[in-house]
């Protein structure tokens, strides 16, 4: 092989690893700005026209996020691959009514990470929140439930990455459909019942993490109870 054939193939394969967030980031917010409207997803539209969307899923097959050194490239970028995994799942198995009527929704190993399969659980609790146990990434990763927080139209990136957790969690808190306080009693998506322990594991520490997202506070002896979530799949028709 010659010198010219070598520095062609460090730079079209081996080196393609390095540069390849750069370019899943470009590609998954122009398929986000397609496919995504008002936190639904047209995934008819997806499967008409599966040529970006197969791409993505390729460049994350092929990408290993343990070459990403700084914690927040890492959180940003298994963020945003789990909510494509979660779509790809939801397309694999279409029509889909409920996520949930799926067998092994979250548990099958259908999705490939730097070459190594996981299931969206493993994404999840096994590569994203040992980085950092952020209470905050759960108003990130979408299910494709309508109980979920909405899913986004633009990727999230590192180095915005702090400010729009923090916009993504006020959004979600100061929504009725996740947080409502009224005659006395504080009615709350059941995410804050799944992952109680993440958001400070008693109810007073609850309330205290969701006041820092609103203008008016809750006091912290309110009676809690749990809105029914909505499992119903999150599709733009």
């Amino acid at each position: 092989m010659t010198i010219k054939k070598i520095l062609l193939f460090l730079l079209t394969g081996a080196g393609l690893l390095l540069s390849q967030p750069d370019n899943f980031y470009q590609n998954y917010e122009i398929f986000l700005n397609n496919y995504v409207t008002d936190g639904l997803v047209n995934y008819r539209g997806i499967i008409k026209n599966k040529a970006m969307f197969n791409e993505i899923i390729e460049s994350i097959s092929k990408f290993d996020p343990g070459q990403l050194k700084e914690k927040t490239a890492k959180k940003a970028y298994l963020i945003n691959v789990y909510n494509i995994s979660v779509i790809a799942n939801v397309i694999n198995n279409y029509p889909v009514e409920n996520p949930l009527k799926v067998p092994n929704f979250f548990k099958d190993k259908n999705s490939i990470v730097g070459g190594e399969k996981y299931s969206l659980d493993e994404i999840e609790h096994d590569l994203l929140f040992p980085i950092d146990k952020d209470p905050r990434l759960h108003f990130a990763l979408v299910c494709a439930a309508r109980g979920c927080p909405e899913l986004l139209d633009i990727a999230y990136k590192p180095k915005v990455l702090e400010k729009m957790l923090a916009e993504k969690s006020s959004v979600t808190v100061n929504s009725s459909k996740y947080v409502k306080h009224e005659n006395g009693v504080l009615y709350l998506s059941e995410i804050f019942k799944w992952y109680k322990k993440d958001f400070g594991g008693e109810d007073k520490l609850v309330i205290r993490f969701i006041n820092n997202y609103l203008p008016e506070k809750i006091p912290e002896n309110v009676e809690i109870k749990y809105l029914k979530y909505d499992w119903g799949i999150n599709e733009f028709k």
